[in-house]
């Protein structure tokens, strides 16, 4: 336990904020290495900005996709079904802004 004047800070509570931040930062490393594996399969896929990404992580509108077939990643260290089904269909679901996406590639840890 760490001692100030004003306040006591205890160890176990910085250890968990370190292994929040952790978590994030894999979280977004995690993302960066599902987009480039999925580029060799798909290399017109464009990143998303993280955090904003509407719930795709890349995305090629049929129009541009040199098949002309909209193609999307999903990606997460935390999937659940339900998770993979709002990030779909839910109220901030990528089908609510992006319609031509025909084919979805998901990568969960």
């Amino acid at each position: 336990m760490i001692k100030n004047k004003n306040m006591t800070i205890y160890r176990t509570e910085i250890e968990r904020a370190l292994d929040e931040m952790i978590s994030n930062e894999e979280g977004m490393r995690f993302q960066g290495l599902a987009v480039v594996l999925v580029k060799q399969r798909w290399p017109e896929l464009i990143a998303s900005e993280r955090k904003k990404d509407l719930s795709l992580d890349a995305y090629v509108s049929a129009r541009l996709a040199t098949d002309g077939v909209g193609k999307g990643l999903a990606c997460s260290l935390t999937a659940t079904l339900q998770k993979i089904k709002d990030d779909i269909d839910g109220e901030n679901g990528f089908k609510k802004h992006i319609d031509d996406v025909s084919i979805i590639t998901t990568i969960f840890n």
